[in-house]
C-alpha cells in the first residue's frame, strides 16, 4: 500500500503543477491577444472611436456601405462641435466616374452631402473602402468609397 500512496501523491503533484502551467500558458496567451487586438493591419491605433467603422473596411456591397455612412451621419451629429472626430469623404459614384469630396468641420457637417450620397450608392453594387486615419489622433479623419478597385490619394482636412 505504501507504493500506493507515493503514487497518489505524485500524481498529485503532477496533476497541480500542470494546472499551474496551463493558468501561466492561459494569462500569457490572454495578454498576447489583447496587445494584437488594439492596432489594426496597419498598425493604426484601433482605439473605440474607430472599432465601429472598421468592419466596413474593403470590399462591400452598396446597402453596407450605406450602413457605414449612416454611422458617418450619426457621428457627424454626436461630435458636431470636435473636429478630431469629424470625417472626410472622398467617392466614386461610377465606372471611371470623377472622384468628389464632402469635407465636414465644427461650422458645417454636410450631413445632407453625406446624406445625398448614401442615398445615390447601389444597393448591390460592390464597392471599395479604406480609410485615413489622422497623424495627430489616431482617429479615421477620412473615408475613400470607389466605385472600382483603384488606387486613388486622399487628404482629409484635419483641425
Amino acid at each position: 500500500m505504501g507504493n500506493k500512496v507515493d503514487l497518489k501523491r505524485i500524481f498529485g503533484v503532477l496533476a497541480i503543477i500542470l494546472f499551474a502551467i496551463v493558468v501561466v500558458l492561459l494569462i500569457v496567451l490572454n495578454l498576447s491577444t489583447s496587445k494584437k487586438s488594439t492596432s489594426t493591419s496597419n498598425g493604426r491605433v484601433n482605439n473605440e472611436f474607430n472599432s465601429e467603422f472598421l468592419i466596413y473596411d474593403g470590399k462591400n456591397i452598396g446597402s453596407s456601405v450605406r450602413a457605414l455612412l449612416s454611422l458617418v451621419i450619426g457621428n457627424a451629429r454626436e461630435n458636431s462641435s470636435d473636429a478630431t472626430k469629424l470625417i472626410d469623404i472622398k467617392y466614386q459614384l461610377s465606372l471611371n466616374g470623377e472622384f468628389e469630396e464632402i469635407f465636414s468641420n465644427t461650422s458645417n457637417t454636410n450631413i445632407e452631402a453625406i446624406e445625398n450620397l448614401r442615398d445615390s450608392l447601389e444597393l448591390k453594387h460592390e464597392y471599395y473602402v479604406e480609410y485615413v486615419y489622422s497623424k495627430k489622433t489616431g482617429n479615421i479623419s477620412g473615408i475613400i468609397i470607389k466605385y472600382e478597385n483603384v488606387k486613388t490619394s486622399f487628404k482629409p482636412d484635419e483641425a
